[in-house]
Parts: C-alpha cells; structure tokens; sequence
C-alpha cells in the first residue's frame, strides 16, 4: 500500500529543514550560537577607481592624474632620479646617462647631479642652484668650476608629465596590476596599452592618492652619434620620484666653487636648506 503522499511531503521538509522546521517564528526554547563569520573582499571592478583619472582598465583623465600628483610633491623636499639607456640591437650598451635631481620644498634651493658613459659622453657635472645663481662643479683633474644666473629650478613634477605623454588621449586603455600597500596607501602598478606604443609601453607605478613614484618608457628609433647611424636603437628611460623628510644638504665642493668664480654668498644663503625652504 502506497504512503499517503502528504506524509512523504512532510517527512522530506523534515529532512532538508531540520527539527526546528516547524517551531513558530520566535517561541524557539533553542537558538543556535552564531557563527563570527569575516565578510570576503569585495572584488575590485575594472571600471572602480585605482587612482585619480585612472581606473583598472584605462586612463581617463591624464590632467586629474599629473594634478594629483603634483599635490603630492607640493612643499615637500623631493628627488627625481632619471635614467636613460640607449642600446644597440645586438646588445651593445650605446650610451647610459644618471640624472638626479633635488628639490628644496620651496623650489628656490636645489641640485642636480649628470653623468654619462658611452658615445659622445658629456662631462659629468654637479650643480647647486641657490635663488637665481648656479654653480657647477665638472669632474676633471683638477675640476672646472663655472657660475652663472639663471631662473627657478624646473617644477619637479614636469618629468612626469613629459614622461606620460602616452596618456594624453580621452580614454586610455591600460592594464592594471595591485602592488599591495605602502605607508597605508595601495600601490598599482599601470601598463598603458596603447597601440601607439607599440611593443613596448609605457608603465608606472601609482598609489591611491596619486603619487607617480616610477615611470618606466621604452621606445625604438634611430640614433646619430657623429658619423655613426644606429638603425634600430632600444631607448629605455626610468623615471623615479622620493618624497624626503630631511634637510637638503649641501655638496662639500661649494666653498671651493665660490672661491674659484669669486662668487660671494648672500646671508640668507649660508643656511642649510631644511624641510620648509
């Protein structure tokens, strides 16, 4: 003889809903303990915001970008360090140059360090700019020392927007790579996918507030060293930005510079440049 059906309807609510199935809602004499339970990361979508102007799919606005991180760089003492590679298609290293450049947080006091190795090297110098006066120090035996006027230092962040140039589009497509935190702030890492590039894009690095803390471009063109042609020519340049904290300081060969170009420092330049100038 067959159950009757009701019966085998309750018996499987039973089963898939427990013993409390029928309990009326909250006259339960049992609760069961709840269970601490961490909510997932919400997943990041490609359209959300990594930084300002960039999402995880494009740049979408380069001006918001290089705005931001200006304001990052603003009164802070700042270091720009550049490297530019140049290499032949057989591997032979063409030329190599190092730039660093220091910035007092006001702009008026700063330094700049260039050396070269390679086809048609120029001599490697150290600059001190201090309020609208120059001296360089060339590396020679003995060195050569020069002054000379000239105006404010460039602003620290013109490096970065020369460098993105592969940004300056309405809606630029890049990939996006999470480098994790730093000093409690997300970093990415940013592929611009530009066809326009080519092979070899250009990629930075960014944190959520928009501080471009590396730059790294490739590009393959011809290059002229006097006589000589190059065809195909690698030229790879990393750009770096470093917030610092402390005073600049100033190079130890100063003194002897003033006293070979007869250049005599004002008061108010004997002072070490500290966080606020």
């Amino acid at each position: 003889m067959r159950p009757p059906r009701l019966a085998v309807v309750l018996a499987l609510c039973c089963l898939l809903a427990g013993c409390n199935a029928f309990s009326p809602a909250g006259t339960s004499d049992h609760t069961a303990p709840s269970v601490g339970v961490t909510p997932a990361d919400v997943p990041r979508l490609a359209s959300d915001p990594v930084a300002p102007g960039v999402t995880g799919e494009a740049v979408t606005n380069r001006s918001a970008l290089l705005a931001a991180h200006r304001a990052t760089l603003a009164d802070r003492p700042v270091t720009v360090t550049q490297v530019r590679r140049a290499t032949a298609a057989n591997g032979t290293l063409l030329y190599e140059r190092h730039v660093e450049r220091r910035y007092a947080a006001n702009r008026s006091v700063g330094g700049v360090t260039r050396r070269t190795v390679g086809l048609d090297a120029d001599p490697n110098v150290t600059y001190w700019q201090d309020r609208g006066v120059r001296l360089s120090r060339y590396e020679g035996d003995p060195p050569r020392y020069e002054r000379r006027p000239v105006g404010r230092l460039p602003a620290p962040d013109v490096h970065a927007c020369d460098e993105l140039r592969a940004l300056d589009g309405v809606w630029v497509p890049v990939e996006t790579r999470s480098l994790g935190d730093r000093d409690g702030r997300d970093r990415f890492r940013v592929t611009v996918s530009s066809p326009d590039d080519g092979p070899d894009p250009t990629t930075f690095v960014v944190d959520e507030d928009g501080f471009v803390g590396e730059i790294r471009r490739t590009q393959r063109t011809g290059l002229y060293a006097g006589e000589r042609v190059f065809e195909d020519v690698t030229i790879e340049t990393v750009t770096r930005y470093s917030l610092d904290d402390g005073p600049l300081d100033r190079p130890e060969w100063l003194p002897d510079a003033r006293d070979a170009t007869g250049e005599r420092p004002a008061a108010t330049s004997e002072r070490t440049p500290t966080a606020s100038d």
